[in-house]
């Protein structure tokens, strides 16, 4: 699944990201870091770290230029590192 987030050239946004279980809504799990990934056309265009909140991810989105990005979210949890790719149009 392809989640598409649209913005202007030179917005800034806070981002949050509520990450939950499929197994169980009510499992216990600690999130030990993540960051966000922003490609243009195959090349990482910059890298943030995410805030963590229990089990939000929260990081302040901005792009200057516009173009259609790929966004890229990791974060380790356990033994685990697990992937979620976004689509970003910028006007």
């Amino acid at each position: 699944m392809q989640n598409l987030i649209r913005m202007y050239a030179g917005e800034k946004r806070k981002i949050r990201l509520f990450v939950h279980s499929r197994k169980k809504p009510e499992d216990t799990f600690i999130i030990r870091n993540a960051k966000a990934e922003i490609y243009l056309y195959g090349d990482l265009m910059q890298t943030i770290e995410c805030e963590i909140d229990e089990h939000d991810l929260i990081f302040l989105l901005g792009i200057e230029e516009s173009g259609n990005y790929k966004m890229i979210i990791t974060y380790v949890i356990a033994d685990e590192v697990i992937k979620n790719k976004f689509e970003i149009e910028v006007r």
